[in-house]
């Protein structure tokens, strides 16, 4: 049973490379994962607490007896939970100084928020749990993005170019993978795209839209891949109104001077365009 006594803020700041202060919370409890920890020479719950603290790349740590166990986060598709009990072990959670107004403790154990943002600026939230909370990362090589829908979060990766096939080979090559040609809900997740492989004006990338309506003229489109509810990007768009023989039927991040639009329809045929891959982690 939780009982609020064993639950404690410690009021104490780190600014990291991200520029973000953060706190540990400790409670009662205990960490099982799939991924690998890292023994510390920390003898005492406070040292090891406070070790965690002072590591840019910790996130939590666990203390049983004399044994202090850091675990970093790291893109590698791993589960990390935390397990409340009364067993005379502990985890401090590193969580953002947002989620600890005023700098108290929340009046309700219901209330605590624990996230934490990267040094690379990811925000890691931890997912309530029935006796705990979880965090589930992306794969290795992969971008994580939590969604204002809900808490929906998604793994993003732009492959390389193709040199035939088109959004459709795009789409197959996602499938190999089991993932899916990816839809955009946001300005960041279009800025993302855009920033890490575009350079020229006339180079694009495939992301998963495709136009929804029979009849033209026309600029209804729609996501494809499943999870993506957020339109947002499509009051940044240019989108052809006819569905011609060229077949501008599909979407494309892109750059195009003169214009302050980052999203575009596309000749769904076009060869030679990097693409972006996603899937929505299950928590």
């Amino acid at each position: 049973m939780w009982s609020w006594p064993v639950f404690a803020c410690f009021l104490h700041f780190l600014v990291p490379e991200a520029a973000c202060q953060v706190k540990m919370v400790l409670i009662y409890g205990s960490v099982t994962s799939d991924a690998t920890g890292i023994s510390t020479t920390f003898s005492t719950v406070e040292d090891c607490k406070n070790g965690c603290f002072g590591s840019e790349s910790c996130i939590i740590a666990y203390f049983s007896l004399t044994t202090c166990v850091f675990y970093n986060y790291v893109n590698d598709g791993k589960t990390i939970t935390v397990e409340e009990n009364s067993n005379n072990a502990y985890v401090a959670i590193k969580t953002n100084i947002s989620n600890i107004p005023n700098g108290t403790c929340p009046a309700s154990y219901n209330d605590l928020k624990l996230s934490v943002t990267s040094a690379v600026g990811e925000k890691n939230s931890w997912t309530r749990a029935s006796t705990g909370w979880k965090m589930v990362n992306c794969r290795t090589g992969w971008k994580r993005f939590e969604r204002d829908d809900n808490g929906t979060v998604v793994c993003m990766k732009i492959f390389p170019l193709f040199n035939e096939g088109g959004q459709a080979a795009a789409m197959r090559r996602c499938q190999q993978d089991n993932v899916t040609l990816s839809g955009i809900a946001s300005m960041e997740e279009a800025e993302w795209v855009r920033d890490y492989e575009i350079t020229t004006p006339r180079q694009r990338v495939f992301i998963g839209g495709e136009r929804d309506c029979p009849d033209t003229p026309c600029t209804t489109f729609k996501w494809t891949d499943g999870y993506t509810k957020s339109y947002e990007v499509f009051s940044n768009a240019e989108l052809t109104q006819q569905m011609n023989e060229e077949g501008y039927n599909c979407l494309v991040i892109r750059i195009k001077v003169g214009t302050a639009a980052i999203m575009f329809s596309q000749n769904c045929a076009a060869s030679g365009i990097p693409f972006v891959c996603g899937y929505k982690i299950d928590i």
